[in-house]
């Protein structure tokens, strides 16, 4: 089983916070571009390999629940979440903006309800977040993130033209779309919708990093 391992992230090169993308040098860490499943399973199947190899284990449909679940909640938060959402849908469906109506398409029939907070709404969504061709995405995440106490990192290798071979190699200084202040991290890779889980020569898939905060 492969363990968590000591991991340097230094030389930031932004200091400003979400939403805006960072850079971290990892300082020619030579990092495996592992397989996941397609169609819509990908985050997921990434975040049950990273999970597994610490000795959690769950099921593709138990992680999708846990996310699921999260928008039953009626708090502020989530609320302005699922608002969100239906606007980004109905935005994208006047556009016909093919590519947004995937990545939302699990509010479809809440953003075109007459309330979109209403419990109907709410567990149209949670259904369709439980379907195997609903795409992960950041509110996943951060579900996991709060749930197992691990930050993901999204690498975006083409924001810094870097190649990314099939195999193994060095990524060097790379983008990363979510922050860290130290502690346990897990890295993705994301190339177009599609995330994979990245590794180490040693099989490890968690590190726990020397440098807090970005």
């Amino acid at each position: 089983m492969a363990t968590s391992r000591d991991f340097d992230m230094v030389d930031v090169a932004t200091t400003t916070r979400s939403p805006l993308y960072r850079s971290v040098d990892l300082h020619g860490v030579s990092l495996v571009v592992n397989t996941a499943k397609g169609g819509g399973e990908c985050l997921f199947d990434s975040v049950k390999t990273i999970l597994a190899s610490i000795g959690i284990e769950h099921t593709i449909p138990e992680l999708r629940r846990m996310v699921a679940n999260t928008v039953m909640k009626d708090t502020p938060k989530t609320n302005d979440t699922i608002k969100t959402w239906c606007q980004v849908y109905l935005d994208a469906f006047r556009e016909n903006d093919t590519d947004i109506l995937l990545e939302v398409a699990h509010v479809a029939k809440a953003a075109l309800s007459d309330d979109c907070l209403s419990k109907p709404s709410r567990l149209s969504i949670a259904d369709e977040m439980m379907r195997a061709s609903s795409y992960g995405n950041e509110y996943a995440l951060a579900t996991f993130e709060r749930t197992f106490g691990i930050t993901f990192i999204v690498v975006v290798p083409t924001m810094h033209k870097t190649e990314v071979p099939g195999t193994q190699g060095s990524l060097g200084t790379v983008n990363v779309v979510r922050d860290t202040g130290g502690g346990t991290i897990a890295l993705l890779l994301l190339s177009s919708v599609h995330y994979v889980p990245l590794s180490d020569g040693a099989d490890s898939f968690v590190w726990i990093t020397k440098t807090p905060g970005f």
